[in-house]
């Protein structure tokens, strides 16, 4: 089949049913040393810290129940992530389940989202000069 050198994500991980197979499936369809960009709600993993942090907070959950929850729980046994759930914890986690390295949180200042980046492994190391 097709491999790609590159996948991106734009805020759709948290509203699959089942974010773990799509994850491995990209992982699969990427070129061994392939990178997956994930870009997903900003989220802490905890309730109490997420009041603190996040100023959108009730917009976020808002959005969860009405819109991300409803795709995420479309199927029988939907993971239901919801527009919080994908936070870095569980991010890594799948994302190293799904066979990806190097997951990398990056800080871009936005003040919306995370974004993720990861690899996949067997790529030819790149070439330093000294």
């Amino acid at each position: 089949g097709v491999q790609y050198d590159f996948a991106v994500c734009l805020d759709i991980v948290h509203d699959c049913p089942f974010p773990d197979k799509v994850l491995a499936s990209i992982f699969r369809h990427l070129k061994p040393g392939g990178t997956l960009l994930i870009k997903d709600i900003k989220s802490t993993g905890s309730f109490p810290m997420n009041l603190k942090k996040i100023p959108s907070l009730a917009t976020l959950y808002g959005f969860s129940v009405s819109s991300c929850l409803s795709s995420a729980m479309s199927v029988p046994g939907g993971m239901g992530l919801g527009t919080l759930g994908f936070n870095p914890a569980v991010a890594k986690g799948m994302c190293t389940d799904a066979g990806f390295i190097a997951f990398t949180q990056h800080d871009f200042k936005d003040p919306a989202n995370l974004y993720y980046e990861m690899e996949k492994p067997g790529g030819i190391p790149a070439l330093t000069t000294s």
